[in-house]
């Protein structure tokens, strides 16, 4: 729990905002998941969608997960 709130709170600094949902509500409730999140963009499922128009800017902080030749050798790879 501490690592996703932890991430959490990376991804809301970078600008994203986070809705979690349980991974079987994802494979037996796909239509409910996709509903939240429409009414988590739009407001209500009566809204209509309207394309995002930004520009993605690049925004430098010290990420949570190390790149990836930072992280420990896999005992699958060998390591």
């Amino acid at each position: 729990m501490r690592k996703d709130a932890k991430r959490t709170q990376w991804l809301e600094r970078e600008g994203y905002r986070v809705l979690r949902f349980w991974n079987n509500d994802v494979t037996r409730n796909t239509k409910g998941v996709l509903e939240a999140i429409h009414t988590a963009l739009y407001g209500s499922l009566d809204s209509e969608a309207v394309a995002f128009k930004h520009e993605r800017t690049r925004v430098t902080h010290d990420h949570p997960t190390p790149a990836r030749d930072a992280r420990r050798p896999s005992p699958s790879r060998g390591g």
